[in-house]
């Protein structure tokens, strides 16, 4: 997943110079290899683009979305789950109603 996240993000940087971005991950006090595994990204890409926040209790989804949104040093948020449910190129048209909405158009 985070494979396609990066490519579409890039992709869309080339595409509007002025497009920035981070990914935060999340992981919520899992048993399994999640933080390893985004580390990797980490050494990959820069603490810039990625960052890691590893919760040693679980809090339910609610408690991890916000940690991650009041980690975050964007002005617009937008999340998705690692489930894959959220396609990337939807993103643009996610963004283009917040946009909307905002300016009232």
């Amino acid at each position: 997943m985070l494979d396609e996240a990066f490519e579409y993000l890039e992709e869309r940087k080339k595409r509007e110079p002025s497009f920035t971005y981070e990914i935060i991950v999340v992981d919520d006090g899992s048993k399994d290899s999640t933080t390893k595994v985004a580390l990797k990204y980490v050494e990959k890409h820069g603490v810039e683009l990625i960052r890691v926040l590893t919760l040693t209790k679980n809090r339910g989804k609610g408690g991890a979305v916000r940690m991650g949104m009041f980690s975050s040093r964007g002005k617009q948020l937008l999340m998705v789950d690692a489930d894959g449910a959220t396609r990337f190129s939807d993103l643009t048209k996610v963004q283009n109603g917040l946009h909307k909405i905002i300016n009232g158009k």
